[in-house]
């Protein structure tokens, strides 16, 4: 198993990816909504890929 919060540009969370895998295979695959629950956005596999997919901030 492997997870992963992923946050809005804003540091603001959005939700956490987690990933599960059987003998060495992917096997299933969760988005966890970290939002408030009357929030408009939803956390979603293509949002949650999106917001990986930027380059981490840099910290000094």
């Amino acid at each position: 198993m492997a997870s992963r919060i992923f946050q809005a540009e804003d540091g603001t969370l959005l939700g956490d990816l987690v990933l599960f895998a059987r003998r060495g295979h992917l096997s299933w695959l969760e988005v966890c909504d970290l939002t408030d629950v009357d929030g408009e956005l939803k956390p979603s596999l293509g949002l949650a890929l999106r917001c990986l997919g930027r380059p981490a901030p840099r910290t000094c």
